[in-house]
């Protein structure tokens, strides 16, 4: 998020620098792939992940033509800034979850205590 505003109030970045922001975007999916599919319950794996990708189908389609709007009226540089700044609230979904975690079962607890018979 923060490197998505920076990119759009930089001015004239070199094209490197967008591509090494889509190349950590691509990093992202597989860690937070694996990081999933080693937390998630094997029975309820399956849901959880197909509901993650409605979810993110749901914000392209809801989000991507007001921020094409966006774009169109105000500029492109307008466009990032406001991509960047409509996922900042998942930073208080982080830390809200890192506090939940922290409250039930210690700073430092795996999610499961052990991984299922089935991936051990």
């Amino acid at each position: 998020m923060l490197v998505t505003v920076a990119f759009a109030l930089a001015g004239s970045l070199p094209l490197a620098m967008f591509w090494t922001r889509d190349l950590l975007g691509n990093l992202y999916h597989p860690v937070r792939q694996a990081w999933m599919n080693r937390n998630i319950e094997p029975r309820t794996r399956a849901t959880v992940l197909s509901f993650q990708e409605q979810i993110a189908s749901m914000g392209e389609i809801g989000g991507g033509p007001p921020l094409g709007w966006v774009g169109s009226r105000f500029g492109v540089r307008a466009a990032i800034v406001a991509a960047g700044l409509v996922f900042s609230p998942v930073i208080a979904v982080f830390l809200r979850a890192a506090h939940l975690r922290d409250h039930v079962a210690g700073p430092h607890a795996p999610i499961m205590e052990s991984p299922p018979a089935e991936l051990a």
